[in-house]
């Protein structure tokens, strides 16, 4: 709604809103303006705003930032303007509001995106559950459902697999509640998917000669940290993204990138209820 414009009615505006303005239309315009973009260092030191149709370099330098962990490619929302150096000053720096999953699908005029007839997603299970008379379970399943991403998950790394150990203990507590009722109920970890993107090993693993055959006996040691998490292990979604360095059965340069070849993750595979094997765009 922050963004959306507003309904004139007899000359008067129905509500106050922060108009949008994309990258290739910042060009040639004064003033301060709102961006929504990601955030990607391009260069070296050097960090850009990106939507979907073009860049711009930018200075945060005196942006007062609110509150919140920024990263390369977060989306963000930066008010500012444009110098005369083609760079973009930032004064203020934050990210989207969170929007209700309801508002969200009201915009989209009640498409929900990943609902897919003949699909084992969390989005058709939640509307499985709403079909067999939960109780309205599927409004309660929607808002439980949760996404978690993870990048460069070094399985080499006891400090990676100790945290991510504790991340796993902390979601199986709340993936064993239950959502519906009678027949129809189900953990809420029904509604959880796990992404988990490599590499799954340091580069020091990685340049060695022994990376495959050691990589084997990793996953397999990712397998039995999930399985200490029996309900997520027997119920939430795993998806498993290869990183640059890992293998491949793909030349190096052909994209996306085929999925981790199935001989190193067996015991991973054979752990888990619901595990599929991603390609990688890059």
């Amino acid at each position: 709604d922050m963004f959306k414009p507003p309904v004139r009615a007899h000359g008067v505006v129905a509500k106050e809103y922060i108009e949008l303005t994309s990258i290739d239309a910042l060009l040639g315009r004064s003033g301060v303006r709102v961006v929504l973009g990601f955030l990607a260092e391009l260069e070296e030191g050097v960090f850009y705003l990106e939507d979907a149709h073009a860049t711009i370099p930018i200075d945060i330098s005196e942006a007062a930032i609110t509150s919140g962990l920024f990263t390369r490619h977060s989306v963000v929302l930066a008010e500012g303007e444009v110098l005369a150096s083609g760079v973009f000053q930032v004064r203020q720096l934050g990210f989207p509001p969170p929007e209700p999953r309801n508002r969200s699908l009201e915009a989209l005029g009640n498409l929900d995106p990943l609902r897919a007839e003949g699909s084992t997603s969390p989005a058709s299970v939640m509307s499985a559950v709403s079909s067999g008379g939960g109780g309205g379970a599927s409004g309660v399943a929607a808002e439980n459902a949760m996404l978690v991403v993870l990048s460069d998950v070094w399985l080499d790394d006891a400090d990676v697999l100790r945290q991510l150990a504790t991340l796993l203990h902390g979601y199986e507590k709340v993936g064993a509640q239950t959502l519906g009722s009678g027949r129809h109920a189900v953990p809420a970890a029904s509604f959880f998917t796990f992404v988990l993107c490599g590499n799954f090993s340091s580069p020091a693993l990685a340049a060695s000669t022994a990376h495959g055959s050691q990589l084997r006996a990793l996953f397999k040691t990712l397998a039995q940290i999930i399985a200490r998490s029996p309900v997520l292990a027997r119920h939430a979604h795993f998806v498993l993204v290869p990183g640059p360095d890992d293998p491949s059965l793909s030349a190096g340069d052909v994209l996306p990138r085929s999925s981790l070849p199935r001989a190193l993750t067996t015991e991973l595979t054979d752990a888990l209820q619901h595990c599929e094997l991603a390609t990688s765009p890059a």
